[in-house]
């Protein structure tokens, strides 16, 4: 089993990569845009309406849908938020959370609605002009974004949001105007790791190798879990020469990144020129594999983007995140999956193996049960039930789901396997 399918009860990581801003280190224009100063905006602030009150039975069904979108729970949280729009129609939190979840199950247009019938409800509400933002950067209409978020921030004005202005800004070339917005964002909150991480990357394009470290290695002493903070701040110490400094911070970047090809690579290269070779190949295969595996993600994606309602599409693509440890974006597809197909128990049965991976061990019973109850001849859902009992305690439970698997799938070496090596303990 390669390291890309030990997946099951590690703890699995975002894997995105924290990337640079592409900026140019031309001299400013004569047309490049002022340095952001949100005072001298033409336009007011918003007039905030009163909005919707919520009565308690609708605050609930709120927060239950908040936890059902955190487990990524989809169908959950849209069926809840239904409930709560008939019980109050002009609440505008209600579709904001809804924009929220159509983001997340990539339905961008579907989420542009919600985002801005927000907005009319209530036009001082926050964060709606981000998110609307955030999704017309991601479809490549920049000045739109902008202009959405400069309108934010006469409403919000946080640390993140001139982050975003910067992006765009250090996308444009406009190094100054880009630079400005990253120092807004860690003036506003000092203590946030991703503002000083983004502004680090910003640094590192225009060549200001020095700054940009003192920048990262901030955000990483803020947040030192995350890989990707670890991943900068060695690759800039690579950058610099400082090759028995960048190591550790590389590796734990490697090690915790299985999909990152810098990663990979460059800690390949670093145990390379440190004179460590055996290990040096070690990584840089791995590096080959993450690239590869990399390659069939962008294709996955794109059939899928261009077959949007086709079941087997998603599947493969949560499945291959997952392989990857990419657990959010395969729960992400996988609910894809489930709200094109909800009565789908390959779906369903996927679900409830990020449901056990992730400790939510009850939840997972209960999904492994109904597919069994929908369809008792699915010995994978059985041996995934037995794995879940045997994860909460439920010995006896196991033993009864395995060999009901054995029934349907005579020989399967995965449920013998767990036959003779869990719960033995147990064993009466």
């Amino acid at each position: 089993m390669s390291v890309f399918e030990q997946w099951g009860f590690i703890a699995l990581v975002m894997i995105l990569a924290a990337s640079g801003v592409g900026c140019s280190t031309d001299s400013p224009s004569a047309e490049e845009a002022p340095p952001v100063r949100v005072e001298n905006s033409d336009q007011p602030p918003p007039t905030p309406r009163t909005p919707e009150a919520l009565d308690e039975t609708v605050k609930t069904m709120m927060v239950e849908g908040q936890k059902a979108f955190q487990r990524g729970n989809y169908e959950r949280a849209l069926a809840l938020l239904d409930s709560a729009q008939a019980a109050a129609p002009r609440a505008p939190v209600v579709f904001f959370n809804r924009g929220r979840v159509y983001t997340a199950l990539n339905r961008v247009e579907a989420a542009k609605e919600q985002f801005r019938t927000a907005i009319e409800l209530d036009p001082g509400y926050p964060e709606a002009r981000r998110r609307l933002g955030d999704i017309e950067y991601q479809q490549g209409e920049s000045r739109r974004a902008l202009q959405l978020y400069r309108d934010e921030a006469k409403i919000d004005p946080g640390a993140q949001l001139f982050v975003n202005i910067g992006m765009i800004y250090a996308d444009q070339g406009k190094v100054d105007s880009a630079r400005a917005a990253y120092e807004r964002a860690v003036a506003l909150d000092s203590t946030d790791a991703s503002a000083h991480m983004m502004y680090g990357q910003f640094l590192e394009e225009i060549g200001e190798l020095e700054t940009a470290l003192q920048h990262s290695q901030t955000a990483l002493s803020i947040n030192p879990d995350r890989p990707n903070y670890q991943f900068a701040v060695g690759s800039q110490l690579f950058q610099l020469g400082r090759l028995e400094e960048a190591a550790p911070h590389l590796k734990q970047a490697a090690d915790g990144r299985l999909l990152h090809y810098p990663a990979q690579y460059n800690m390949g290269q670093v145990l390379m020129r440190l004179g460590r070779d055996q290990e040096a190949e070690r990584y840089l295969a791995r590096a080959d594999s993450s690239r590869q595996l990399m390659d069939q993600i962008t294709n996955a994606q794109r059939v899928a983007s261009q077959n949007p309602g086709a079941v087997e599409h998603w599947i493969k693509l949560g499945d291959l995140f997952r392989q990857a440890g990419e657990r959010n974006r395969a729960v992400q597809a996988f609910n894809r999956a489930a709200s094109l197909a909800p009565t789908n128990l390959t779906v369903q049965n996927r679900l409830g193996e990020m449901m056990l991976a992730e400790g939510n061990t009850q939840q997972a019973i209960q999904r492994f049960q109904n597919i069994v109850q929908a369809d008792e001849t699915l010995a994978d859902a059985w041996i995934n039930l037995g794995l879940a009992h045997a994860v909460a305690g439920n010995c006896e439970a196991a033993r009864r789901a395995w060999n009901t698997a054995l029934t349907h799938r005579p020989g399967d070496a995965t449920a013998k396997k767990y036959l003779a090596g869990l719960c033995q303990y147990n064993a009466q």
